[in-house]
């Protein structure tokens, strides 16, 4: 069975940079702008989640809120920070996060830390990683750089070129 990765930032150029990657990689993701949404999916049953990468900063109800919330509800999905403040790793041990990935993000280390928490993507999900194999590496590449910058070039336009 694949293995649900939840992502919940008010940012939309982090869910979607986000998203792409790991969908690129075989996860499958669900998007969330508000942590509210997320929450009563997961507490419905709408949404069973493997992992929960989870903004801390956000408005209406925010990443502490929702851990707690989350943790009253199941102590056994994982949670990772995702955080631009310097302190990433004391706000993950605040909520007890299985781990952290501070913003920018090194797209290695997001990899990384989902298979070092739920493993690699599912292999029966990998008839459609195939299909976009041609494209993987380039498009890995474009999604690298595009972490590296924290997700500018989603969010500023692009510059004029010199006459």
């Amino acid at each position: 069975m694949p293995r649900l990765v939840v992502v919940i930032d008010d940012e939309r150029p982090i869910r979607d940079l986000v998203s792409s990657l790991l969908t690129e990689e075989g996860y499958p993701v669900r998007t969330y702008s508000s942590a509210l949404a997320a929450l009563q999916d997961i507490t419905s049953g709408a949404v069973q989640p493997d992992v929960v990468l989870l903004d801390m900063r956000m408005p209406g109800m925010d990443g502490p809120q929702f851990a707690d919330a989350l943790r009253g509800y199941s102590s056994e999905i994982p949670i990772v920070v995702m955080t631009a403040a310097r302190d990433a790793r004391q706000w993950a041990e605040a909520i007890n996060a299985a781990g952290y990935l501070p913003k920018p993000f090194d797209i290695d280390w997001v990899l990384d830390t989902l298979e070092g928490i739920i493993g690699p993507p599912d292999a029966s999900d990998g008839a459609s990683k195939f299909a976009l194999l041609p494209l993987a590496p380039r498009l890995h590449g474009v999604l690298r750089d595009l972490g590296d910058r924290g997700g500018r070039a989603l969010t500023h336009p692009p510059m004029a070129a010199p006459a």
